[in-house]
């Protein structure tokens, strides 16, 4: 009995022990932090031993790593539990953890309940911290006066630390959220000086600028955002900096702001906010398709204001009626949206011509720019009495508005357009009374003298406009008012007066829309006046006198014609045969009718009234070759080859200057060839190459033929005609420029040797206009055929003597490429760091490096082979020869010693390539063990070479290497079966000679 007993209790103290054994290893999880193991272990350790005396510990455990693996919600029963137990030797440290785990569930009063149960129970190192959690319940509770007296507590009892830092922030944040700006930065400035760099100093710079930019203080406020470069805040601070923006009227910048935040923070909380203020801040900066492009964002919500500011962007990009259609979505029917929305339907009816619909909706609207929107477009539109009703009605309803000194000029137009002079100055004056702006004070008194004159009080209103025109300036008012000066004095019968008014506006105002007819009525008032503008007055008078407005009508058309002003120019022109049908100009001024239609590109027109004013007989020889020579330019444009032929043959039958005929030539063989005709074209070469005296001529229709057959690609056809040209033109440009394009003919087709013949001659003229194109093709094919030397002298003509040609640093580029190739080392470093100083975006940039890193590399300038490489590989991750450039980094590295990034270099090699490069890496990183007496490592990386890869010169050095490190491991037998296999394999690579000697010296040995 007492053996079982005994057995029993042996038994039980064995459970003990394994419950004891497992409880400690739930301990020593947790002490090395590893939470998930806990977790698991304390479920079990709870599941197994629910009695145990360590099982509220272990509770207490596994609550803790709940919580640090952020499942609060499922630490919060085990909490709740071990809450309840009264006297618990962790109640405390329980009991802050479940504050923070009711905190962050937002249950706020839950939390305070539990840290202020912790401070009740005195522990002293969880006093700070608690009442720190005390105020972060408050303050997220939104009770910040009760948050600001726990932050302040803090401080008291610790200014300095971690919880003093966060209350310091804490008090800043609630003077901020009791609306107390102004106390938030005195406190911000007292927590920068307290937490210093980091998170917290960003949190503090970003609460400055919301302080600041609630106190009106834009710009500083932009500052203090501007310092908020990353952290919890930095989406809420660029945010900040868009709203200071805006306030500051900077709305491009504003929306700038808004969409970097939306590009560096798309999952923000402020993306919807964000997305709808950059379409606002963009329609406000003049960019509406930015804006449509911001509002249609799907993060934009379908709100009301939104949809407005969405029609808005629409109808300023162009799409009314999408536009419209967005408004139809609006369900606001009241309140000030739903007055803008009046007013953008109203907008957008007009632009869709619908000026009733847009009326009616600017009159719903009912605010007081709406009225006065509708009352300027009724007026526009010819409806005088809806324009007046519709001023009156703003004026009744909103005698304060903004717009009141406008209606009052819009009624006093619409009476004006109603012949009601008399009540139309009265709304004139009292607009003018009214109106604070110099400028509209001006025009209103403008149309009171109107009324005067139109009323046929003249002497007074030349009174009034004479007033106005002493005010000064030239502006249109004053414009106005100088020219209806003039008018007034006429109509009353005062000539010499009006004569002086007329010339002081002439002098004041010669563009004037009236200064015209201003010359005619100074003409009339004085004919034998020879001011100047007589011309004009003429032209444009009614005068009875034809022959000379015919003739002041045609010079006006030559003027106009030659400032450009065809359209100007052609009615003049029209204007001379109704003037004086039997005008000797009229057909000049046809003539010039068509120039003008095809200087507007009205071709056709144009090509009509050539024909028909070549068909008169009576036409002199000099114009008729002029409308012959225009024609052929009229029918080129038309694309129609048999208007074309027909032109050119109507010139080459009207003119014998072989150099009109020349350029008219080529303008029609180009025209021939692009309207599909090109043996029509040669025919025409042939013709004018018979008739040719001149032998320069017949040297330029050879280079026009010789492009005619490279056209239809018979490049020998083109060089013989080329040859005829070369000898009667040796230096003549255009002769190289063809040889040029020949060269590319044959470039084309393979002929390497015919195309650097042709392009030789384009390069020895200097003066050829692609002698830069042609050094470039020249070099570039001895490049690729291997010819170094000629390809050098090529680039190096090319550099020299093109500095402004578009392929100078390409050209520099392969020079230096071509001093590389021919082991001219340092010559090719300089080249290649001149294109990337020179520059440094250009496409060439990754070759330039890669090549200058190979070259630095030979010259062994290890360092500066580094730095290139390693700004290539920065730069460009996807660089084709990235692998070989790996291999050369590499090597330099291992040269500086830095064996660590030398092995990073060669290990991405390998994994960039599985040819020969990656076997060469797999070479390097066996010197690398090698040098640092890895010989085994050595051995294996030299093997895997020789057994995995089949180019022989990679095979025969690792062959080779493989050997001497055999050797060097005092086995001989296997070095000698290495070298034996070099020699036997790979007797053809520059190793199987010192395999030999290797050979001959373990011999002797």
């Amino acid at each position: 009995m007492r053996a079982l007993l005994f057995a029993v209790l042996s038994f039980f103290a064995s459970a003990q022990d394994a419950a004891d054994d497992q409880y400690q290893y739930v301990v020593g999880l947790a002490e090395k932090g590893l939470h998930d193991r806990v977790v698991k272990e304390a479920e079990s350790f709870l599941a197994e031993h629910p009695r145990h005396a360590k099982s509220d510990h272990a509770r207490y455990r596994l609550a803790a790593a709940l919580f640090e693996l952020k499942r609060e919600e499922d630490a919060l029963p085990h909490l709740r539990a071990l809450a309840a137990r009264r006297g618990f030797e962790l109640e405390s440290e329980v009991l802050f953890r479940l504050g923070q785990c009711e905190l962050s569930a937002e249950r706020f009063d839950a939390a305070t309940g539990a840290f202020e149960r912790v401070l009740s129970l005195g522990k002293d190192y969880l006093r700070e911290p608690t009442t720190w959690m005390l105020g972060e319940a408050r303050f997220r509770a939104k009770d910040y006066a009760a948050a600001e007296k726990h932050y302040s507590a803090v401080l008291a009892s610790a200014p300095r630390g971690t919880y003093a830092d966060d209350a310091a922030c804490g008090l800043a944040w609630c003077a901020y959220r009791l609306g107390k700006p102004t106390e938030a930065l005195d406190r911000i400035t007292a927590a920068l000086e307290q937490v210093g760099d980091g998170e917290r100093q960003s949190e503090m710079a970003f609460l400055a600028g919301e302080c600041l930019l609630d106190l009106g203080q834009a710009e500083s406020a932009l500052e203090a955002y501007r310092a908020v470069a990353s952290g919890a805040f930095a989406d809420a601070a660029l945010r900040g900096a868009a709203f200071a923006r805006a306030s500051m009227q900077d709305h491009a910048g504003a929306a700038k702001d808004f969409r970097a935040l939306l590009e560096r923070f798309p999952k923000s909380r402020f993306a919807a906010e964000c997305a709808l203020h950059a379409g606002i801040e963009s329609l406000s900066a003049g960019d509406p398709k930015a804006a449509l492009a911001a509002l249609s964002s799907p993060l934009v919500e379908k709100s009301d204001e939104a949809l407005y500011w969405r029609a808005r962007a629409q109808s300023e990009s162009g799409d009314a009626r999408a536009a419209l259609q967005t408004l139809d979505q609006v369900k606001s029917r009241e309140g000030e949206l739903a007055q803008r929305i009046g007013v953008l339907r109203g907008e957008c009816l007009g632009k869709l011509g619908d000026s009733k619909a847009a009326l009616a909706a600017y009159e719903r609207s009912g605010s007081d720019y709406a009225l006065q929107r509708a009352a300027v477009e009724s007026l526009g539109a010819g409806r005088a009495p809806d324009a007046e009703r519709l001023a009156k009605k703003l004026l009744a309803d909103f005698p304060k508005s903004q717009y009141a000194p406008e209606a009052r000029m819009v009624v006093g137009e619409a009476l004006f357009a109603q012949k009601d002079y008399v009540a139309a100055e009265a709304s004139f004056r009292a607009a003018a009374d009214a109106e604070s702006d110099k400028t509209k004070s001006l025009a209103a008194r403008g149309r009171i003298a109107w009324c005067r004159f139109l009323r046929g009080e003249h002497a007074e209103a030349a009174t009034m406009f004479a007033d106005i025109a002493k005010r000064g300036g030239d502006g249109p008012e004053i414009a106005d008012a100088r020219w209806m000066h003039g008018r007034s004095l006429e109509a009353a019968g005062d000539k010499p007066a009006a004569q002086a008014a007329y010339r002081r506006f002439l002098e004041r105002h010669g563009e004037h829309e009236k200064s015209a007819e201003a010359t005619l009525r100074l003409a009339r008032l004085d004919p034998s006046d020879g001011a100047n503008g007589q011309l004009e007055a003429l032209a444009n008078g009614r005068t009875t006198n034809d022959v000379i407005a015919a003739e002041a009508c045609h010079e006006l058309a030559e003027r106009a014609s030659a400032a450009g002003d065809f359209a100007t120019a052609r009615g003049r022109y029209a204007e001379v045969s109704r003037r004086d049908p039997k005008s000797p100009l009229v057909p000049a001024a046809r003539y010039g009718e068509a120039w003008c239609l095809y200087n507007e590109h009205a071709y056709p027109e144009s090509a009509d009234a050539l024909r028909a004013l070549l068909a008169s007989k009576e036409l002199d020889e000099k114009l008729r070759e002029a409308g012959a020579e225009l024609l052929v330019w009229t029918a080129s444009k038309t694309g129609d080859a048999d208007a074309i032929a027909s032109a050119w043959k109507a010139f080459s039958d009207a003119s014998r200057d072989e150099a009109r005929l020349t350029r008219a030539a080529r303008t029609t063989i180009t025209a021939l060839k692009s309207s599909g005709d090109p043996q029509r074209a040669r025919a025409l070469v042939n013709q004018l190459a018979k008739a040719a005296r001149d032998p320069q001529l017949a040297a330029t229709l050879s280079i026009e033929s010789a492009y005619l057959y490279l056209d239809a690609g018979d490049v020998d056809a083109a060089e013989r005609e080329l040859e005829r040209a070369r000898r009667a033109l040796p230096n003549d440009p255009a002769v190289a420029e063809a040889y040029f394009f020949t060269g590319e003919a044959r470039f084309e087709k393979g002929d390497a040797k015919k195309a650097g013949a042709d392009y030789a001659v384009a390069i020895q003229n200097a003066s050829c206009p692609v002698r830069d194109r042609a050094l470039y093709k020249m070099g570039f094919a001895a490049l690729r055929s291997e010819s170094y030397e000629d390809a050098e002298r090529c680039f190096q003509a090319l550099v020299d003597e093109h500095a402004q040609s578009d392929l100078f640093h390409e050209s520099l580029f392969l020079l230096g490429e071509t001093l590389y190739r021919r082991g001219e080392y340092e010559k090719a470093v300089t080249s290649l760091t001149r294109v990337l100083k020179e520059a440094p975006r250009h496409a060439v940039r990754p070759k330039a490096l890669f090549r200058l890193g190979l070259a630095q590399g030979e010259l062994e300038h290890w360092k500066e082979s580094v730095e290139a490489l390693s700004t290539l590989a920065r730069e460009s991750q996807d660089f084709e020869n990235a692998a070989e450039a790996e291999l050369y980094r590499g090597r330099a590295l291992a040269a500086l010693g830095d064996a660590r990034s030398a092995r990073t270099a060669f290990d991405r090699v390998i994994a960039l390539d599985r040819g020969v490069l990656s076997g060469r890496a797999h070479l390097e990183i066996g010197r690398l063990h090698q040098r640092a007496g890895n010989l085994d490592q050595a051995l294996s990386e030299y093997l895997k070479v020789a057994v995995l890869y089949a180019d022989a010169g990679a095979v025969g050095e690792a062959l080779l290497l493989a050997g001497e490190v055999l050797e060097a491991q005092g086995d001989v037998e296997r070095a000698r079966s290495q070298y034996r296999e070099l020699i036997d394999k790979h007797p053809s690579t520059q190793f199987a000679a010192t395999a030999r000697q290797r050979m001959r010296t373990i011999g002797s040995k």
